[in-house]
């Protein structure tokens, strides 16, 4: 359980994550609401002060330099008369002036900072002798890489943090680089999260109106997920990276100069954060998934002539590309709990290689296939799906599915039983704070010891009433890991309340049993009369314990010679999973045998401490 006011500092990645937007509802203006209530203290290195001024000011060159480019282009296209009448004059009048940028983001900067209230650590915290055996004995964040052995950076303000907190001050960390988090060490104070919003959903966890928030983003998930497809579809911007990169520099893909949504399928949500809650209000991260078809263009440059009078390419042609995309990205909304009603909150997109499903070229000049929109008129007509819609018909039963309904009630009685390690953790809290006060231990541990050497790994004690320094100490160990363990056995809470084709779902019990839940993607190429089968398998730590299959029935119909219907067969979907939910069955069983050995050595220890 956090306790509060609780010192934050960031490192650099997350302002750059954030792109510095410091605007009302971001994530970052967040902290400083927490600032402001006295929930938080933030701690910042002044290494990482001065890593952000650079990398803010870099972004501002880069505008300055695009509104150049602008300004530029748009007087190679018309003259500033023109313009002007058009009434983009402001193109002409845009201050690019680099140094004033980079002095207005700096200051942009400051200005976050100072609404922080931030603490800035300075060199002086800096043991330089603990950095430099670091780097001769080649510990985090030096590695036997030459790139690593250089991250002096990261080794200054993991140093700065231990100093400034040492041991005992609980300090949460907030970066996303492994090698930072390692150079900071696992101490006991030490709480790592790998961005804001996890740190925020943390805190949230112990508000009031925590699981009215859930509530409700459940209650409203059909609502949310059509406000998000149609607002994706008018107001968000989709970047599309089509280049990718090698150390030599491109390796492939083409450099888009335009893009434009082609076809948006298959959004579904689930709550990541909940980030901020007020009396009638919440902000909430949502994970969001959703299948893309974008229609990108680039100038063939290369296929072009070049003019030597002119020092330019002519006759360029525009091509373009079709790219599709099973993304995975975040929004956020805005609830309002009293009104019953939300809000989203504006997001953008950026889809590259690690989520494109395939591309090819947009024959341009191709014939419409007028046989097989004829075709598809006629299945429609007798209630059948057009060939082209399958994966579709696939994706939209698998949500409504009996199959689907029982695989998830069986992940929520898994969440909520990682869910009751959240009492159980403060139980272990409470009990360490007891250790404080050597008389008051001591005649807890007489009343819980030989209780809990029955049931447990406990260390026990010889005699109860000399109870030894060492048996304490031991003891309290003891008491730490179990702590450490229900805290983290709580975060595990994380099964979806939603699966799609294609998606590994890993699913850990709070005996730490692992297994997986694979659903193979769609790769059918529908034909009348088919029978298309997509494996669904469960995994345990080594083999394949349990299988099934979703098999697809591509229905037909066939006409006489008079026209009438002389054979047809319906459109299907069988789900075949028996065996699946009997593992499952058995795996939850173990689960909450395991769970009453735990509530007994809580009760045991609640007991006791009365």
């Amino acid at each position: 359980m956090i306790r509060y006011p609780i010192y934050v500092t960031l490192d650099t990645n997350i302002l750059d994550s954030a792109s510095f937007d410091f605007d009302e509802k971001s994530t970052l203006q967040l902290l400083v609401n927490y600032v402001k209530k006295g929930r938080v203290k933030v701690v910042l290195s002044n290494i990482v002060v001065k890593e952000s001024e650079k990398h803010i000011a870099q972004r501002g060159v880069s505008i300055c330099s695009l509104m150049r480019k602008l300004r530029s282009d748009a007087l190679k296209t018309a003259t500033d008369y023109q313009i002007k009448q058009l009434g983009l004059g402001h193109i002409l009048e845009l201050n690019t002036d680099k140094d004033e940028i980079r002095q207005k983001s700096i200051d942009l900067l400051h200005k976050y900072i100072d609404d922080l209230e931030a603490e800035i650590l300075d060199t002086s915290k800096i043991d330089l002798n603990a950095i430099i055996d670091d780097y001769f004995e080649i510990k985090f964040p030096f590695q036997t890489g030459e790139k690593k052995r250089k991250e002096f950076p990261d080794a200054f303000i993991a140093n700065q943090i231990r100093e400034r907190f040492g041991h005992d001050e609980v300090v949460a960390i907030i970066s996303d680089d492994k090698g930072f988090r390692e150079a900071c060490q696992r101490w006991d104070n030490h709480l790592f999260f790998s961005s804001l919003g996890d740190l925020y959903g943390e805190m949230n966890k112990q508000e009031e109106y925590y699981e009215a928030t859930k509530n409700f983003v459940v209650s409203k998930k059909s609502a949310i997920e059509s406000n998000l497809s149609q607002y994706i579809r008018e107001d968000v911007e989709i970047c599309v990276i089509g280049l990718s990169y090698d150390r030599k520099g491109i390796s492939e893909g083409y450099d888009y100069t335009d893009t434009t949504l082609n076809s948006l399928s298959d959004v579904s949500i689930r709550i990541h954060s909940v980030d901020e809650i007020e009396e009638n209000k919440s902000i909430v991260t949502l994970v969001c998934k959703g299948q893309f078809v974008i229609d990108c263009y680039f100038q063939d440059y290369e296929n072009a002539p070049w003019d030597s009078e002119e020092k330019e390419y002519v006759y360029v042609d525009t091509v373009g590309i079709r790219e599709e995309h099973k993304a995975i990205f975040a929004c956020r909304i805005e609830i309002n709990r009293s009104e019953e009603s939300f809000e989203i909150l504006p997001f953008k997109i950026i889809l590259g290689g690690d989520s494109r499903k395939d591309r090819y070229e947009i024959e341009s000049d191709s014939e419409y296939d007028y046989e097989k929109d004829i075709e598809d008129m006629d299945r429609e007509s007798v209630g059948l799906n057009p060939l082209g819609y399958y994966e579709t018909y696939l994706e939209e039963n698998l949500a409504e599915s009996k199959m689907l309904g029982e695989i998830i009630n069986h992940f929520n009685s898994i969440n909520e039983l990682h869910g009751e390690y959240e009492e159980i953790s403060c139980t272990y809290d409470s009990l360490l704070e007891l250790f404080s006060d050597s008389t008051s231990i001591k005649k807890v541990l007489r009343k819980m010891s030989s209780k809990l050497e029955k049931v447990t790994d406990f260390p026990g004690i010889i005699d109860e009433d000399d109870i030894s320094e060492e048996e304490i100490a031991e003891i309290k160990e003891w008491v730490n890991s179990k702590y450490e363990e229900a805290a983290r056995k709580m975060e595990e809470r994380n099964l979806p309340d939603s699966i799609g084709y294609g998606e590994d779902i890993e699913v850990i019990g709070i005996d730490d049993q692992k297994l997986l839940l694979k659903i193979d993607d769609i790769n059918i190429n529908p034909s009348a009369g088919d029978k298309e089968c997509i494996d669904i398998s469960l995994f345990n730590e080594t083999d394949t314990i349990a299988s099934g299959t979703i098999e697809l029935t591509v229905g037909y119909i066939d006409y006489d010679e008079d026209g009438g219907v002389a054979d047809g067969l319906e459109d299907d979907i069988d789900y075949y999973y028996d065996s699946i939910i009997e593992h499952l069955d058995s795996f939850i069983v173990e689960q909450n045998e395991y769970m009453d050995l735990e509530k007994t050595i809580i009760r045991i220890i609640e007991e006791a401490i009365e």
